[in-house]
C-alpha cells in the first residue's frame, strides 16, 4: 500500500526565489569598455578642444593655476608653474596641440581601449560573479565617476595634482571585489591621471599606481573592534605614495620643485604624503555605497539579518525548534572560528543561523526534527527527506 503523507504546507511561499544574477552579455561588454573609452576622450582632452577653436589668449596664472586670459575655462597645469619659462611651455603647447589633436586623441583612444579590455578580461577570469551584469555595470559606472572626479578636481581647485582623491575611489573596490580587480582599476585610474596634465605625466601616474598597489595590499577586508587598524593603514598608504613620487620626480628632474619644499598644498610632494593619509580612510566611509551598487551584502543588512526578532528567524524557532537551537550552537561555534582565523564572523553567524532554513517548508519530513511514529504513525522508518529545491512541487522519498 503506498504511503500516504499530508500535503505540503506552502502557504507563505509567494514566488520562486532567484539564485543566480543574469550574466553581461557581449555587447553589454563592449558597450561598456567603448563608454569608458569614450569618456576617457571627453574629459581627458576637454582643455585641449577648448583651447583649439583660436580663443585661447594669453595665459595667466591665479594661484598657480593656468586660465585662459577671457577666463572662460581653467586649465589643469599638473604642477606648479613658478616661473615665467614654465608658463611660456604650456602655452606653446596648447597653441601648437589643436594642430596635431587627431593624433592625440587617437592615442587617447588606444590607451582607453587597452585599459578597458584589459579590466574586461581580468573580470571574465577572476571569479565568475564578476562577469554579471550588475557587477559589471558597477565597477564601471564607479571608475567612470572617479575619471570624472579627477577631471573636475584639477579643474578647479588650487591644490596640487597629487591630492586628487584616486585613492577614496579604488578603497571601496579593493574591500569589495579584492587586491587584482583594485590592481587594474588602480592602473586604469593612474593611466588617466597622468593623460590629464599636458602632455603626459609619468611621475603622477607612477605616483598613482603606486597608492593603488598599497591600498591592493595593506586594506583590512575585516576590521576589529576599536581603531587599532587605522594607523598602519594610513601609515603604509602614505609611505608608499610619497615615497615613489620621491624616487619618480627625482629620477626625471633631478631635483624636486621649489613648491615641494616650501608649500603644503601647491607642493606635490606634500600632497602626495597627506592624500595618501586621507583619501584611504574616506574610501573605507563611503565603501557603502559602492557595496549596494555591485549588490553585495552590506553590514547594515547582515546586522538586520542576525537580530533574533527577525520574522524569518522567529519562524525557524516556532516550525522547527530542534533545527533554530541547532542553528544558534553551530553559530557560536563558527563564530569563535571565524574570530580565531580572522574570517567575517557576522558573515558567518547569519550563514549559520539561515542554513537550514529549508526545513521550515516541510518540518514534518525531516527525521532529526521529530518523532516520526507520532507524526506519520509509522514504525522501521529510517529517514524521511525532501527531495526537489521548488517547495511548491516537492517529492518525498523514503529510505
Amino acid at each position: 500500500m503506498p504511503l500516504a503523507l499530508p500535503p505540503p504546507d506552502v502557504a507563505d511561499v509567494s514566488a520562486p526565489i532567484r539564485f543566480e544574477r543574469p550574466a553581461a552579455s557581449r555587447g553589454l561588454r563592449a558597450g561598456l569598455v567603448l563608454a569608458w573609452t569614450l569618456l576617457l576622450l571627453l574629459v581627458v582632452d576637454l582643455p585641449l578642444w577648448l583651447s583649439a577653436d583660436g580663443r585661447l589668449g594669453e595665459l595667466a596664472t591665479i594661484n598657480h593655476h593656468l586660465v585662459l586670459a577671457d577666463g572662460w575655462a581653467f586649465v589643469p597645469r599638473g604642477h606648479p608653474i613658478a616661473d615665467f619659462i614654465g608658463v611660456g611651455t604650456l602655452r606653446r603647447f596648447y597653441l601648437e596641440a589643436h594642430h596635431a589633436w587627431p593624433l592625440r586623441t587617437l592615442g587617447v583612444a588606444v590607451m582607453g581601449l587597452m585599459t578597458g579590455l584589459g579590466l574586461q578580461q581580468l573580470l571574465s577570469e577572476i571569479q565568475g560573479r564578476l562577469g554579471r551584469r550588475r557587477e559589471q555595470l558597477a565597477i564601471f559606472a564607479w571608475l567612470m565617476v572617479a575619471v570624472v572626479l579627477i577631471r573636475l578636481w584639477l579643474l578647479f581647485l588650487p591644490l596640487a595634482a597629487t591630492w586628487i582623491p584616486a585613492a577614496a575611489m579604488l578603497v571601496p573596490v579593493m574591500v569589495q571585489l579584492g587586491r587584482r580587480v583594485c590592481l587594474a582599476c588602480g592602473f586604469g585610474l593612474a593611466v588617466a591621471a597622468a593623460m590629464m596634465v599636458p602632455p603626459f605625466d609619468a611621475v603622477l601616474g607612477l605616483t598613482i599606481g603606486a597608492q593603488a598597489t598599497a591600498i591592493a595590499f595593506c586594506t583590512p577586508r575585516h576590521r576589529g573592534a576599536g581603531w587599532r587598524w587605522a594607523p598602519p593603514f594610513m601609515l603604509a598608504c602614505a609611505g608608499a605614495t610619497f615615497a615613489v613620487y620621491l624616487a619618480t620626480q627625482l629620477l626625471s628632474a633631478g631635483t624636486l620643485h621649489v613648491f615641494d619644499l616650501s608649500s603644503l598644498e601647491w607642493g606635490r610632494l606634500g600632497g602626495a604624503c597627506i592624500a595618501g593619509m586621507i583619501w584611504p580612510l574616506v574610501g573605507l566611509a563611503i565603501d557603502p555605497l559602492f557595496e549596494r551598487a555591485a549588490g553585495n551584502l552590506s553590514r547594515s543588512l547582515l546586522l538586520e539579518l542576525s537580530d533574533l526578532n527577525n520574522p524569518v528567524l522567529q519562524r525557524i524557532s516556532t516550525r522547527a525548534p530542534g533545527t533554530w537551537a541547532h542553528s544558534r550552537a553551530m553559530a557560536n561555534l563558527a563564530e569563535s572560528a571565524a574570530h580565531a582565523v580572522g574570517a567575517d564572523a557576522l558573515l558567518v553567524r547569519v550563514g549559520a543561523y539561515y542554513h537550514d532554513l529549508g526545513k521550515t517548508c516541510q518540518a514534518k519530513y525531516f527525521a532529526g526534527l521529530q518523532v516520526l511514529d507520532e507524526v506519520l504513525g509509522l514504525t522501521g522508518l529510517a529517514e524521511v527527506v525532501v527531495v526537489g529545491a521548488d517547495p511548491r512541487e516537492q517529492r518525498v522519498g523514503a529510505d
